[in-house]
C-alpha cells in the first residue's frame, strides 16, 4: 500500500482516537475536524482544500438552526481588504495565475464564516483539534528521525540525523506546525500527564526540524505575548503559568542535555544552525537563496505600477531569484508575503496587510492571535498565508473582536481569550482540557 494512503489511514485513526478520548459526545466531531484540517497543508478535493469544506459543512446546520450572527462589522472589513487586493489581478501585467483570487477569497471567507458563527467553547474543540494533528505529525517525525517509518529525511548536511517532514512536504512546515503544537499544549493543557508529553514531543521536534523560520516566528511570538501584557498591564493566569515553568524547564534540560550530550554532532550542527540565523555565512545555500529572492521582489516591485503587476505575481520570482516574465512560473506567491503582496497589489495591498498586522498585535495575548503571529512571521520566509492554518487563526483571533460578548449554552458570557478552554469546562459535552484517560 502506497506511504501516502497509510499516513491518511493512520492519521484518521490519531484523530479518531483524540475524538474518544477528549469528548464525551460526538456533537462536536465537524469542529473538532476543522480545527485538525487546519493543520494540513494540501489535502485537497478537487481544487478546494478539506478546510473550506469542512467549514462550509460545518456551517450548514448552524444556519438551518438560525444560529445568531456575531454583530462584529470586522469580517466584512476583512472581506473587503480581501476583494481589493484580488481587484489587482485585473489590472496587473504579470499574473502568473487568476485561481490565486479564487483561492484567496476562499480561504477569507472561510475565516470570516468562523469569525460570525463560532461560539467560545467551539473555540476550544477547534484548538484542540489543531494540536491533534500537529502532535500527530511530531510523533511521525519523531519516527523518521528514529528509523521507525521509513521516509527519507532531509539536508544531512544541515543536521547529521537528518531534518524530518513529518507529514509535511518540508521540514520547515513541520517546524511551523511543531511550534503551534507547543504553544497549544502550554496554554491549553492543565493536567501534568497531558502537558508534559505534549510539549516534550512538539517542543523536540521542533528543534530537531532545524526551521530557522519557525524559531524566529516562535520568538517573535513570546515577545508579541509579554509586550502587549506590559501595554495593557493584564497579568492573569501568570502566576499559574509561571508556577509550571520550572518543572517543564527542568525535564527539558533533562532530557535535552542527555541528548545532546550523546550526540556531540548534533550539538555542533545546532550551534552552526543558530549562528546562521541571525548571520549569514558562505556555506549557507539557504540564506543567500532568500537574499536573492528578496532582491529579485524588490527589482519587480521598483517596476509596478500603483496598482502592482497582479496577484500570483510575486510567483515569477524563483528559488534563485530569476524572473519568469516570459513564461509561466511553476509558484504563484513568494516566500516573503509582505514583499510579495506590494509585487501583487502594491498600494491595493496595503489595507489587506495592516488588516493581518493589526488584527495579530490586537490579540497577540489570545491563543488564536499567538497562532497569527507564529505565521505571520514565519511568512516572511514562507508562503504560509495561503495555508488553512492562517484563516483558523483569522478566523479564531476576529472573535476576540466581536462588538458583543458570545453567549455560551449556559447563558453565561466573556470577551476573555485566554479563558476560552477553561470555560468550556462548564459545557457538558465539551471538556475544557485533554483529560486523563480512565
Amino acid at each position: 500500500m502506497p506511504l501516502d494512503i497509510l499516513l491518511i489511514f493512520a492519521a484518521a485513526a490519531f484523530v479518531g482516537g483524540a475524538v474518544m478520548v477528549s469528548h464525551r459526545s460526538g456533537n462536536d466531531l465537524m469542529t473538532f475536524a476543522v480545527g485538525a484540517s487546519a493543520g494540513l497543508i494540501d489535502l485537497r478535493i478537487g481544487r478546494f482544500h478539506v478546510f473550506t469544506i469542512l467549514v462550509v459543512l460545518w456551517l450548514i446546520p448552524r444556519l438551518l438552526n438560525r444560529r445568531a450572527v456575531a454583530e462584529s462589522k470586522m469580517p466584512l472589513v476583512l472581506i473587503g481588504c480581501s476583494a481589493i487586493l484580488a481587484t489587482s489581478a485585473l489590472l496587473g501585467d504579470l499574473v502568473n495565475s487568476s485561481s490565486l483570487v479564487i483561492q484567496l477569497m476562499v480561504l477569507t471567507l472561510s475565516g470570516v464564516i468562523l469569525a460570525l458563527w463560532v461560539q467560545p467553547r467551539e473555540v476550544a474543540v477547534m484548538l484542540r483539534g489543531l494540536l491533534t494533528i500537529c502532535t500527530f505529525a511530531s510523533v511521525f517525525a519523531m519516527g523518521q528521525v528514529a528509523g521507525i517509518i521509513p521516509v527519507e529525511v532531509w539536508h544531512a548536511n544541515v543536521s547529521s540525523i537528518g531534518r524530518p517532514v513529518g507529514i509535511y512536504p518540508e521540514p520547515d512546515w513541520l517546524g511551523l506546525f511543531a511550534a503551534i503544537g507547543v504553544v497549544l499544549a502550554w496554554r491549553s493543557v492543565d493536567q501534568k500527564r497531558w502537558l508534559y508529553p505534549l510539549v516534550m514531543i512538539n517542543g523536540a521536534v521542533f528543534v530537531l526540524a532545524f526551521a530557522r523560520a519557525a524559531w524566529v516566528a516562535a520568538v517573535v511570538a513570546v515577545v508579541a505575548y509579554y509586550a502587549v501584557g506590559l501595554l495593557i498591564k493584564n497579568k492573569e493566569h501568570s502566576a499559574k503559568r509561571r508556577g509550571r515553568v520550572i518543572p517543564l524547564v527542568l525535564v527539558a534540560l533533562i532530557f535535552g542535555g542527555t541528548a545532546l550530550a550523546a550526540m556531540p554532532a548534533l550539538r555542533a550542527d545546532l550551534t552552526t544552525r543558530l549562528s546562521r540565523t541571525v548571520s549569514l555565512d558562505q556555506d549557507d545555500a539557504s540564506g543567500r537563496a532568500r537574499i536573492q529572492q528578496t532582491e529579485g521582489l524588490l527589482f519587480l516591485a521598483s517596476e509596478s505600477p500603483w496598482h502592482g503587476r497582479g496577484l500570483s505575481a510575486a510567483g515569477r520570482v524563483g528559488v534563485s531569484g530569476l524572473l519568469y516574465t516570459a513564461e509561466q512560473s511553476q509558484n504563484n506567491v513568494a516566500s516573503n508575503w509582505i514583499l510579495g503582496n506590494w509585487v501583487d497589489g502594491r498600494f491595493l495591498a496595503l489595507p489587506f496587510m495592516a488588516f493581518m498586522i493589526g488584527l495579530a498585535a490586537v490579540t497577540a495575548r489570545t491563543i488564536p492571535g499567538q497562532i497569527l503571529v507564529i505565521v505571520l512571521v514565519n511568512s516572511f520566509f514562507s508562503n504560509a498565508t495561503y495555508f488553512p492554518i492562517a484563516w483558523l487563526a483569522v478566523g479564531l483571533a476576529l472573535t476576540q473582536l466581536s462588538a458583543s460578548a458570545r453567549t455560551t449554552p449556559s447563558g453565561a458570557t466573556s470577551r476573555a481569550p485566554d479563558r476560552l478552554l477553561a470555560r468550556s469546562r462548564s459545557a457538558a459535552t465539551v471538556p475544557a482540557k485533554i483529560p486523563a484517560t480512565k
